[in-house]
């Protein structure tokens, strides 16, 4: 048997399913470091009136970007079978890293509380 002709190791579902599941968790992911990437607050002015602040986290911005990235890669990996085209080796490494930084940026910004102003 050639190796053209061999089996592969899993049904054909599992790349699938697991593709489905990385652009589900990257979508979570982004979607909690997005709402998390900018602080919305309020100070107190002189003559007793409000002005309305805010900060950016360069960094949870650029982890936010990771994460849309990796899902936007999933789905584009997800749509290959339909074009004849296989994923290859290197881009599962590639999703399966940048899955891993934006799900432990997510845990870990999310776990932070927020600044009660």
């Amino acid at each position: 048997m050639s190796t053209s002709e061999e089996k592969p190791a899993h049904p054909g579902w599992v790349p699938n399913a697991v593709l489905g599941l990385m652009i589900a968790a990257n979508v979570l992911a982004g979607y909690l470091l997005t709402m998390r990437a900018v602080d919305h607050f309020v100070l107190p002015a002189p003559g007793g009136t409000a002005t309305q602040e805010s900060h950016v986290y360069p960094e949870r911005v650029v982890l936010a970007w990771v994460a849309w990235l990796t899902a936007l890669g999933a789905a584009v990996a997800l749509a290959l079978p339909f074009l004849k085209r296989r994923v290859t080796r290197v881009w599962w490494i590639v999703l399966a890293v940048g899955t891993l930084i934006s799900l432990n940026a997510a845990m870990i910004i999310g776990a932070m509380p927020q600044p009660v102003y």
